[in-house]
């Protein structure tokens, strides 16, 4: 709106936009910040979780990236991209003192992108404070910090923090087309392949049955 009203003079059509606008972030981020850790309580799948109080900081940190944005940006890009820098620093601290995750590669991975965003940042400020403007020489220097950056995480996360979590492997197609296939499969390799069980019951007798020796026969012309 600000192209098309750079006096702020809303009338008719533009005045409604700018109150819906309006009302429609104020309603959402509330109810963001407030649905999440519900979501969170109630969702018995998952096993991350994002810290409520990290989720009201990133709120606050993202409004107030916008106004400086809107505001300083406009008298002095490398003063805003300064502040801007200084304020994600004071981010990435809170990020490493209260851990926004109860997974540590998820914390390792957040921090990484909040200094990716620093690195930017300090280039872009230096970029428009100096009268050397080769471009190609600005975007080597930001995408170059990005690999170290990243490298870095990428070894930090094989040496110290080893994946934790653990899927189900998925359904073994050769041991399905031996089913559907062949008039007998041991139902030992059938249980192996798709369960953690390797022993059958007798639920009737209640004693305990070797599947070793049970074959599970299927007539393919049933």
């Amino acid at each position: 709106m600000n192209h098309d009203c750079s006096v702020f003079c809303y009338k008719d059509e533009h005045i409604f936009f700018a109150i819906l606008s309006s009302l429609t972030l104020l309603i959402y981020l509330p109810l963001s910040i407030m649905w999440r850790p519900i979501w969170q309580s109630i969702n018995s799948n998952a096993n991350i979780y994002l810290s409520p109080q990290f989720l009201i900081s990133k709120s606050i940190f993202q409004i107030f990236s916008v106004a400086l944005n809107k505001t300083l940006k406009h008298y002095n890009q490398s003063l805003e991209g300064l502040v801007y820098f200084v304020v994600t620093l004071v981010f990435i601290a809170y990020t490493i003192f209260y851990k926004p995750y109860n997974y540590h590669r998820c914390n390792l991975w957040t921090r990484i992108s909040l200094l990716c965003l620093a690195w930017s940042l300090m280039l872009s400020s230096i970029y428009y404070a100096v009268t050397y403007h080769n471009f190609s020489f600005w975007i080597s220097m930001q995408f170059g910090g990005w690999i170290i950056l990243i490298a870095i995480a990428w070894v930090i996360q094989h040496k110290k923090y080893p994946s934790l979590l653990y899927s189900p492997k998925g359904v073994n197609i050769n041991t399905l087309f031996k089913f559907a296939l062949t008039k007998q499969v041991m139902l030992e390799e059938v249980i192996k392949k798709h369960s953690h069980a390797y022993e059958v019951y007798d639920e009737s007798a209640g004693s305990q049955i070797n599947s070793k020796n049970i074959l599970l026969s299927h007539d393919i012309n049933s």
